[in-house]
């Protein structure tokens, strides 16, 4: 159901900061409710957190967190008037604290 919404993603993580970009099929901004993020490693439950992400306009969630140097899995779960959206990832944040997908 979540694919045929046609939503297009763009997690990111730079300086401390973690994103996502969320929009239709034709560029328009898509609000989610309580949209929040749970992040750790992938290999130990001992760092995992959740962050609420605050809404900053244009389909752009952010909330400031850092994250140390190494890979990460995120999953970002929210809900919206057409039904739940949660979208998983691993991200990799270098020395200089910029995320990189995997």
């Amino acid at each position: 159901e979540q694919k045929s919404r046609g939503w297009q993603a763009r997690p990111a993580y730079l300086d401390g900061v973690l994103s996502l970009h969320l929009v239709d099929q034709t560029g328009s901004p898509v609000v989610l409710e309580n949209l929040q993020a749970t992040y750790g490693r992938p290999v130990s439950s001992a760092q995992d957190r959740i962050a609420a992400l605050n809404y900053a306009g244009n389909g752009l969630y952010r909330v400031e967190q850092r994250l140390e140097s190494g890979l990460w899995q995120l999953a970002f779960d929210g809900n919206s008037a057409s039904g739940p959206y949660r979208l998983e990832l691993r991200i990799h944040v270098d020395a200089q604290d910029k995320g990189t997908l995997q």
